[in-house]
């Protein structure tokens, strides 16, 4: 049997095999760039609240993005912070990945009148802007981390619910779901053992695509000044506290912003391969 040599393959299915090539090698140095994240300040001993020079210190060799207006190093509130940014992104991720699909399912495998109720008030939530739902639960509940983690679920898990509803009810129609069930297996099972485990793949890739608007998120609301409150080194909030430098010194915005778009950038890239790996008709079009 002979194979296609690297000449007869289509320049498309090549330029695709190298964008996924690129897809991965860049997802993989995030993995390990947000690893020494967590690993580094622990490591080095970084204190992102304590004072350790003058304030407003342009960058140089012994604070290397400078200093901010209380003298703290920026380098060290950044690399710490990213606990507090990507650590609460994960965390909304979860929360809203669990509770749309358990209100997906229970649509799904619900009667008719029942579904139609559930979809109808989905449809109702979405109609409404998440940030103006979020900026109310905040406010609500009151200023901390775990408050504004929870106002963010509660804003977008009908999103998830919608897509997990879908998902399960196409996969009800499916025969192996049919053939358990004429078997006289319990539907809970049938749930459980065959559905769940054939949606984990777009699960996944569904909550790394909402990733990046986590993060967009949590940073808006602490900006606002909803979110954890100073000292802590979350980039929204570093944000915040460094308008009034803006001009005198840009660095202090520019930092924790540049930190937001490449993590965002990085969690679509590495959702993007998920899909293609995930998905039968991606892996056919880059396989030659």
């Amino acid at each position: 049997m002979t194979y296609p040599s690297a000449s007869t393959i289509p320049d498309g299915t090549q330029k695709r095999r190298r964008f996924a090539s690129l897809k991965w090698l860049f997802g993989g140095t995030v993995v390990l760039f947000v690893a020494a994240l967590f690993l580094v300040p622990a490591i080095f001993h970084m204190d992102p609240v304590t004072p350790t020079g003058a304030r407003l210190l342009n960058p140089g060799p012994q604070h290397l993005l400078g200093t901010d207006q209380y003298g703290r190093d920026i380098l060290a509130r950044i690399v710490v912070g990213a606990r507090w940014s990507l650590g609460g992104a994960l965390a909304i991720s979860a929360g809203t990945a669990l509770l749309g699909f358990c209100i997906g399912a229970l649509a799904a495998f619900s009667p008719r009148i029942v579904d139609t109720i559930i979809s109808r008030i989905v449809d109702a939530w979405l109609a409404l802007p998440t940030i103006v739902i979020a900026l109310a639960v905040a406010a609500l509940l009151g200023r901390s981390f775990n408050n504004v983690v929870l106002a963010i679920i509660f804003a977008h898990w009908p999103w998830h619910a919608r897509i997990y509803r879908s998902l399960i009810r196409a996969e009800k129609t499916q025969t192996y779901v049919t053939a358990a069930r004429l078997l006289g297996v319990h539907p809970a099972m049938v749930a459980i053992q065959h559905i769940l485990p054939n949606i984990i793949g777009p699960a996944i890739v569904v909550a790394t695509a909402a990733f990046g608007s986590h993060i967009l998120s949590l940073a808006s609301l602490s900006f606002l000044g909803l979110g954890p409150q100073p000292p802590l080194p979350e980039w929204g909030l570093m944000i915040s506290e460094a308008r009034s430098f803006f001009q005198l010194k840009p660095w202090l915005m520019a930092v924790p912003g540049l930190a937001i778009v490449v993590s965002v950038l990085a969690i679509n890239m590495i959702g993007d391969g998920l899909r293609d790996m995930l998905d039968p008709a991606g892996r056919a079009a880059t396989v030659a």
